[in-house]
């Protein structure tokens, strides 16, 4: 019985140590004007659902095969993959998969500002 309860003693006392080392995430620590947001920031490339035109599979492999090896080698996308198909659109320059730049924006404390932490968790909130 004795070992039990010093057992019990124990996780209680490690439970309200480790909840005590949480305050720092769960408290606000910078204020708005201590934080800076860089909008816009280009980070990936991916297949427009959207403005992609998938009923001919030939064409859609031939594109998805041509956009694969510019991602492999330059990255230099061509316009024809970016704007959409129109019936203003010349022969040989529509696609029927289209891309698009994918953004993010990122929150970070102004540098000088009283963080003071070395490393810290970082949060990635990705949507669809």
């Amino acid at each position: 019985m004795r070992k039990k309860l010093l057992f019990g003693m124990a996780m209680m006392l490690g439970l309200t140590t480790s909840m005590n080392a949480q305050e720092r995430y769960l408290d606000e620590i910078f204020t708005d004007a201590e934080i800076t947001v860089i909008k816009d920031q280009p980070y990936s490339v991916n297949v427009n659902f959207l403005l992609s035109d998938f009923s001919d599979q030939t064409a859609v492999q031939a594109d998805l095969g041509v956009l694969q090896t510019i991602a492999a080698t330059t990255g230099q996308y061509p316009m024809k993959y970016f704007v959409p198909n129109h019936a203003g659109t010349p022969a040989g320059d529509s696609t029927s998969v289209k891309i698009s730049v994918q953004k993010m924006d990122i929150y970070m404390p102004i540098p000088g500002t009283v963080d003071t932490e070395a490393k810290r968790p970082v949060i990635f909130y990705a949507h669809t």
